[in-house]
């Protein structure tokens, strides 16, 4: 009887326990006890595995400064689920719970990761949350509201995640307060508002009395916005006080990596690589050992370091079991270093290994064709860089990094086309130079090495078709019947795999066509595409050992004059190419002065390679800017060029063209009646038909509003892009700088608001005034 009497007074008392609103001890312990364990304690885990999920599938670029949080980057994300709580309707607290038949508080439900988070969150609030005269007595919801803000940040809902986190600040409970301060700035990051950010860091950052994970936390994302606004030493030193108080190892030598590329980037290499060195030792993952490694052998600098001491080590760990699979990025890092030391042939050996062996991350096999492509433009062997880039483009994934490569093989494959026409074109005139006797000794000369070159291909043919004749195709067939089973490819899969793995070693992964094995392909395609480019002699040409094809071929005298016209023009663009496409002064004034050397049959050819050279050396050589410019002076004192360096504000004679005017308003015209598919193919024809023209940057510009809306965000952040590193000095690269900020929902409204405009006469003639505009504009050759 006792026992009962006993039951029920606890089962009295456990109901007087249970509302909200009594501010007794029994009260506040019962609903901080259970809004913990039955809601916000599965609603942590589930924030906790989702992090862990995230931080296993985020992959990092280490040839960009890498993020200091572990996990990627938590983006706006208007298409987020929208999570909410419903109580059920039997009233709440226990007896809510018993009418239910729901005592345990398992409510089903299907949401998991962060909604699940938010959905416990919205729970303990509606069940536990106990305001009494106005203030929250239960210390748990200031917890729930922060979780609140959490699951809302990591989802992306930036505005109700900052909604959450101030009412934990509303609150009182400096328990969590500091907790709120630092996701309200993580929030304000993810809306674009950084300076908010920032004063919110700066205020914590100074706070002695943080406890040493959030201090952590804070002093590394500080380091970040400092790293942004280019406050090196700043970034250093916060990161140095996050090391300080970061326990995890695998995180503090997350953050000694990152010391060691921004000291890097500002060429300190000694302790650029004692940080690397800190990293590899605190054996974070074999990813980021290995990565610290290939980070110093890239510091190399061949003035203070041993070549032959960096090289031994990178492949001594080459060896190492745990880095096999880095092995291409090993040796990526000594074709650098043999690059550096000027022994190019061993970088390309290097190199070609690189993108041989096995694939460890599409960055560095972007980056291996990328060096590739280097080396081919340096030696003007335009066919081949370009086709490296290509490859670069191909395989790196979506970022600015793939735009600037995109870029660059799109300006190469212009520059390419006028160097090869200006070698053939120098070539045509060279031998029509020549009288008939050492004409026909040059040809003969010529036809005698084509035969080698062909007798050379047909023997290596001859022999890989042997080869895989008599040791491929016959051992398969032979063993092909064997008493376990036949292994002939059409009854083996792994046979046949084999079979076709080895097809591809010997001929390449070539489309199914007529006479494949004979066709060009890789190299010899290559080859073959820089040959028809110089105006060599086709291969497939039954008249190419012929002399007299060849004397038939020497132009007229009037041929050879339009030929060197052609060649001087070409030369011209060449030279502006370089400059302003390549962004390589030296080789435009090369170009520029060897065409004044020939010298230009046109007069108006010769001063325009005159302002040129006056131009683009203006900033990085003033004396030989200086020397054309009184050239000019002296030798054409009323030309227009004269005129402009006499008085920098005349605007000079080309502007937007009529025909430009025109196809933007038409363009502009569909945007505004909402024909937005038709607004994207007319500027992208604006593009290509006016692309030397200051209003391309705006057919771009009014491209990605298209774009936007038809809601490809994807093609939307990539025309913003593309403007940012094609027209970077632009009005319109910063316009797209603002607007690749405003990614948050709040800031769609303004993107609205500054939607592209038709191009007022007074601002294009404002913009024509730009000094640097004006005398690119004065490049008459490319109207």
């Amino acid at each position: 009887m006792l026992k009962r009497i006993i039951s029920l007074l606890c089962i009295i008392m456990l109901l007087g326990a249970c509302s909200t609103r009594k501010d007794s001890f029994k009260n506040r312990t019962y609903h901080k006890a259970t809004a913990w364990f039955n809601t916000l304690f599965n609603g942590q885990q589930a924030i906790n595995e989702r992090l862990k999920e995230a931080q296993a599938n985020h992959q990092d670029n280490y040839f960009e400064v890498l993020k200091v949080s572990p996990y990627g980057e938590f983006n706006s994300n208007e298409d987020a689920e929208q999570v909410s709580y419903a109580p059920a309707g039997q009233g709440l607290g226990l007896m809510g719970a018993v009418q239910s038949g729901n005592l345990l508080n398992n409510e089903n439900s299907t949401r998991t990761g962060y909604a699940k988070a938010e959905e416990k969150a919205l729970k303990a609030i509606e069940n536990h949350s106990m305001i009494i005269k106005g203030a929250e007595r239960n210390k748990e919801i200031a917890r729930a509201y922060l979780m609140l803000g959490q699951a809302r940040y990591y989802q992306g809902k930036t505005f109700p995640a900052l909604e959450a986190l101030e009412q934990v600040k509303r609150m009182g409970f400096k328990k969590f307060i500091p907790w709120a301060q630092y996701y309200i700035a993580l929030a304000q990051i993810q809306g674009g508002n950084h300076y908010a950010a920032a004063e919110i860091l700066d205020k914590l950052y100074a706070t002695k009395d943080l406890k040493k994970p959030l201090k952590a936390l804070v002093a590394q994302q500080y380091a970040e916005l400092f790293y942004q606004a280019k406050n090196y030493e700043s970034a250093i030193n916060a990161l140095n006080e996050a090391i300080k108080n970061t326990k995890n190892k695998k995180q503090k030598a997350r953050l000694y990596f990152v010391q060691g590329q921004i000291l890097s980037e500002i060429k300190d290499y000694p302790l650029a690589n004692e940080k690397f060195t800190k990293a590899y030792k605190l054996k974070p993952s074999f990813e980021m050992e290995a990565r610290a490694i290939v980070a110093k052998a890239m510091n190399f600098q061949p003035k203070e370091d041993n070549a032959n001491d960096f090289v031994s080590a990178l492949k001594k760990y080459a060896r190492v079991g745990n880095y096999e699979k880095y092995k291409n990025e090993f040796l990526y890092a000594i074709g650098n270093i043999e690059e550096k030391i000027d022994s190019i042939n061993l970088a390309k050996k290097y190199y070609l290994l690189a993108l041989k062996d096995p694939i460890s991350s599409p960055q560095y096999r972007a980056e291996t064709f990328a060096a590739l492509g280097n080396i081919y433009m340096r030696k003007a062997e335009y066919v081949y860089a370009n086709a490296y880039y290509d490859s670069a483009v191909a395989v790196i994934p979506q970022s600015r990094r793939k735009e600037e490569l995109a870029e660059l093989s799109k300006n190469l494959s212009q520059v390419m086309k006028m160097h090869y026409l200006v070698v053939k074109n120098d070539s045509i005139i060279n031998i029509s130079s020549l009288n008939l006797v050492e004409q026909k000794e040059f040809f003969k000369h010529f036809i005698s090495n084509l035969k080698k070159k062909d007798e050379e291909q047909r023997q290596q043919d001859e022999k890989m078709a042997t080869e895989f004749k008599t040791q491929r195709k016959i051992k398969s067939f032979d063993s092909s019947f064997g008493k376990e089973g036949s292994k002939f490819y059409f009854y083996s899969e792994s046979a046949k795999a084999t079979g076709e793995n080895e097809f591809k070693r010997l001929w390449g992964n070539i489309t199914l066509r007529d006479n494949w094995r004979n066709s060009a392909t890789g190299g010899d395609a290559l080859a073959q595409k820089k040959a028809e480019l110089i105006g060599q002699t086709d291969a497939k040409n039954p008249r190419r050992y012929e002399l007299e094809y060849y004397l038939e071929q020497i132009p007229t005298p009037t041929q050879l004059n339009r030929l060197k016209l052609e060649r001087d023009t070409t030369q011209l663009k060449l030279g502006v190419a370089y400059a302003d496409l390549l962004k390589n002064p030296k080789w435009a004034s090369e170009t520029l002065e060897l065409l004044l050397a020939s010298p230009p049959k046109k007069d108006s050819v010769k001063y325009e390679a005159y302002f040129q050279l006056y131009r683009i050396n203006r900033k990085n050589n003033v004396l030989l800017s200086d020397k054309y410019k009184n050239l000019i002076l002296s030798q054409y004192p009323n030309s227009l060029y004269a005129q402009y360096i006499k008085n920098p504000a005349k605007v000079l004679d080309k502007s937007n063209s009529e025909e430009a005017l025109v196809a933007y308003k038409k363009a502009y015209e569909l945007f505004e009646k909402k024909d937005y598919k038709e607004t994207i193919a007319e500027c992208e024809k604006g593009i290509l038909d006016f692309e030397k023209e200051p209003l391309s940057a705006k057919f771009l510009l009014l491209k990605a509003f298209a774009y936007y809306r038809i809601e490809d965000k994807m093609a939307y952040f990539s025309a913003l892009n593309q403007i940012i590193v094609r027209y970077k000095d632009s009005p319109e690269a910063e316009r797209a700088r603002a607007l690749l900020a405003l990614s948050s929902p709040s800031k769609k409204k303004q993107i609205l608001e500054v939607e592209p405009q038709t191009p007022k006469q007074e601002e294009l003639k404002e913009n024509e005034q730009k000094e640097e505009l004006q005398m690119r504009q004065g490049i008459s050759i490319f109207g």
